[in-house]
């Protein structure tokens, strides 16, 4: 289980230093290379707007499940690459699979929920 906030700058740099990546590597570039670096198989993805469908694309091979949280109305990004989508808004519907969930701001909840769908959906 790896657990870190794509979008966290600070903490991105701070993983591409101690793993010799450039200074300029930009953040979705570190994120890649931590998901290698950690062979992930649940990508468990909390903002599918940045990182999208072009994203998804870069994913290796050994990433089985994509999950992404989805509360706003409109289009979902690239639903055909998301393996399941969670929700707070029953309303967020036409996707191919969703679950509904409680919101909550905890962290420790949204590490819960990973552990939780990794074991039940990787085999």
């Amino acid at each position: 289980m790896f657990f870190t906030n794509g979008d966290d700058e600070r903490l991105q740099r701070a993983w591409a230093h101690e793993n010799g990546l450039r200074e300029d590597t930009p953040l979705a570039d570190i994120l890649l290379a931590q998901i290698e670096a950690n062979r992930t198989e649940v990508f468990y993805n909390l903002d599918p707007i940045r990182f999208d469908s072009a994203f998804l694309k870069r994913l290796p091979g050994h990433v089985k499940r994509t999950i992404a949280w989805r509360a706003a109305p409109g289009n979902p990004t690239c639903p055909a690459m998301i393996s399941l989508y969670r929700t707070s808004r029953p309303s967020v519907l036409g996707m191919k699979a969703w679950e509904f969930v409680l919101p909550s701001s905890s962290r420790l909840t949204i590490l819960n929920w990973m552990l939780t769908l990794a074991v039940a959906t990787v085999t």
